[in-house]
């Protein structure tokens, strides 16, 4: 699969915290559903972002 590229606004709320909005039928066919856990990596100017396949392979035992 081939990377694709998607342009979306950072908006201001109230308290001046900026935010991004990410929906559409893309995050389906990407694999992500309702409810599902995901992981945020950050790395200067960028944000991953990864859907956990299993949740409870991070759970404390």
């Amino acid at each position: 699969m081939s990377m694709k590229t998607r342009k979306l606004s950072v908006y201001q709320d109230f308290y001046s915290k900026p935010y991004i909005i990410l929906k559409g039928k893309w995050l389906q066919e990407l694999g992500f559903k309702y409810h599902d856990k995901v992981r945020i990596f950050t790395y200067k100017d960028k944000v991953i972002i990864e859907r956990i396949k299993d949740p409870n392979l991070n759970k404390k035992i």
